[in-house]
């Protein structure tokens, strides 16, 4: 039996992100991005030096933070089913079996986490005024992009024989006239995973479900934050009823071999209309074992991360996230409690919240949800 460095996490060589729309790369999609010219590899096989030297590398500190403090990680999560009989692979720096390429930033939503990196209406919105950001500017900036994301994610695609699940994200893919343009064009993939906001047509949804006949396997990855006036709010272009609508028609017409991971990204916003949101996935995964949950939490933007969660609100919140942990659909609960319990209040930051919560609605000529104020 190998021995295994006390830091070591299979995540750090199983995914490799790419973005060269704004030549970033990261391995697991919680590490701090590369920065690249021409090559990221030299930087992220430094990185992994270290997780297997016992040293915890600081691009991966959305875990060391939370087991710093006593909690279990994501990476924790991963090392409770790694097969230790593998280790001699990734000392040799094997491949990576999940290869995630970003679209482009096109995007039909504004939601009050993201930013111009990701969404196209935040670049718009930026690019006329900026916000009065004060802690989180540098999450809102706007950065030169490559005119040649489509042929730089072909050309990094093409060169394996074989790819076990491809990952395409943006912005909004399905917004993206790209999408079926790179998935044409590419035949080395057995799982395709698509990241939607699903505010589409079903038209489009049509399209969409064609594509199992290509894969052994087609995964879609829905997000959802919040329900109803919330989860319009904070994710600016949402029609819930027509989400909910598209979710039903997935569910009624998908094939065998389509797996639904609904996604939720918990922010001090959106975690208010937690019990709502558990009502609404949960009635989902109750329709079909194809379907998980998979919980994450915002660290940037810091003013909605969860340091802007009252004290007194916690304990209702907690409450509810231990029912989920008997859920096996349900994954990263354990996150999301340590995470909470960890971030204690900060009065600036929820005062830089409020004033950011004012502009967004002035802007955009929409009320804030009560539960917010």
């Amino acid at each position: 039996m190998p021995k295994i460095s006390k830091t070591f996490c299979p995540s750090k060589w199983d995914d490799l992100h790419l973005n060269f729309n704004y030549n970033r790369a990261y391995a697991c999609c919680k590490a701090s991005p590369i920065n690249f010219v021409s090559d990221w590899s030299k930087e992220l096989d430094r990185q992994k030096e270290n997780l297997l030297s016992d040293t915890q590398d600081p691009s991966c500190n959305y875990c060391w933070d939370i087991e710093n403090q006593g909690g279990v990680s994501d990476r924790n999560a991963f090392m409770s089913t790694f097969d230790t009989t593998t280790y001699d692979e990734y000392v040799n720096n094997r491949q990576p079996k999940n290869i995630e390429v970003n679209l482009g930033n096109e995007c039909n939503f504004q939601c009050t986490y993201c930013g111009p990196t990701f969404s196209s209406k935040w670049e718009g919105d930026i690019s006329k005024k900026h916000y009065k950001f004060k802690t989180d500017l540098h999450h809102y900036k706007i950065e030169p992009k490559s005119k040649e994301n489509k042929e730089n994610n072909l050309d990094f695609l093409k060169q394996y024989d074989q790819i076990e699940l491809l990952n395409v994200i943006g912005g909004e893919p399905l917004q993206n006239k790209n999408l079926f343009k790179l998935l044409d064009s590419v035949d080395n993939v057995d799982t395709l995973s698509i990241t939607t906001n699903l505010s589409c047509s079903q038209k489009k949804l049509d399209k969409i479900l064609q594509l199992s006949k290509k894969y052994k396997k087609l995964r879609l990855g829905i997000s959802i934050d919040s329900t109803d006036k919330i989860g319009e709010f904070t994710r600016l272009g949402l029609d819930f009823t027509q989400w909910k609508d598209n979710v039903d028609y997935i569910l009624d017409n998908m094939a065998d071999n389509v797996e639904i991971i609904f996604l939720t990204l918990f922010t001090s916003l959106t975690i208010k209309d937690i019990a709502n949101t558990i009502q609404l996935i949960t009635g989902y995964c109750g329709r079909t074992d194809s379907a998980t949950w998979r919980l994450s939490y915002c660290v940037s933007p810091k003013i909605q991360g969860f340091a802007t969660v009252p004290e007194e609100e916690k304990i209702p919140y907690l409450i509810t996230l231990n029912t989920l942990r008997s859920q096996p659909f349900i994954k990263n609960v354990d996150s999301i409690i340590e995470s909470l319990i960890v971030h204690r209040f900060d009065k600036k930051l929820y005062d830089e919240l409020q004033e950011f919560l004012q502009e967004f609605s002035q802007r955009k000529n929409i009320k804030i949800p009560y539960e917010f104020l």
